[in-house]
């Protein structure tokens, strides 16, 4: 009959066009309904998933090019302006680490809280800064009409190990809470007595005193004539 003809040819369409024809010919109209749904449903899935890989891949690609084109326009910008080769090296170890973070959305979360409304951002801010701040007695016996002022004051910084945070003979204005990581504080010896807090290094050797997160240092700034 007709009807049976069309199934025929629809199966068959169906198998060379998903490329599933397995050779099987269904008994009844039933089995061969079911099996062109079954092929076009194979099909369409296996192409969602296939894509969702592909742009995966590409989204993974593209933010290792933007790196990459970052990395080499430093370095022209760098060598044209006869920058240090070991500050050279401590600028790259920076966007190396700073690419990283991002990756692990420590970098990125700046980026995201500027996508919010100023009200969200200030309530996720204060959220995130809240639990740091209140390390120190001063915030924490804080009225809690006023802590979120603060929490909102407070900025948040990234440091790549080696950086140098602060040292001695500067004038400080600011407090300073280790949130993540540790700090490095060494000192010199004679002429050199300046104390010097860095973050520290994975596996340095260095023999100085270490201050794990959480933490923080220079709460006299806080209560100091300005």
């Amino acid at each position: 009959s007709v009807n049976v003809q069309f199934l025929f040819s629809l199966r068959f369409a169906t198998g060379i066009f998903t490329g599933s024809d397995f050779g099987l010919q269904p008994g009844f109209w039933g089995e061969r309904l079911f099996v062109v749904f079954a092929m076009f449903g194979s099909f369409i899935f296996l192409s969602t998933t296939v894509s969702k890989i592909v742009v995966m891949f590409n989204q993974m690609g593209q933010g290792n090019i933007e790196h990459e084109e970052l990395m080499v326009q430093f370095k022209d910008f760098m060598s044209k302006g006869g920058v240090p080769f070991a500050l050279q090296q401590k600028v790259r170890r920076y966007l190396e680490y700073q690419y990283k973070a991002r990756r692990e959305l420590q970098a990125r979360r700046f980026e995201m809280l500027e996508k919010l409304s100023p009200w969200l951002r200030k309530e996720v801010t204060v959220h995130i800064n809240r639990h740091v701040l209140v390390l120190h007695p001063f915030f924490r016996d804080m009225p809690h009409d006023l802590l979120p002022h603060a929490c909102i004051i407070a900025v948040s910084v990234l440091c790549a190990p080696g950086d140098l945070v602060l040292q001695t003979g500067q004038t400080q204005n600011a407090m300073y809470f280790v949130a993540r990581g540790k700090l490095t504080i060494t000192w010199g010896s004679g002429e050199n007595r300046s104390v010097h807090y860095e973050v520290a290094e994975m596996g340095s050797d260095v023999q100085a005193q270490v201050m794990p997160a959480p933490g923080f240092l220079c709460a006299h700034a806080l209560f100091k004539d300005s």
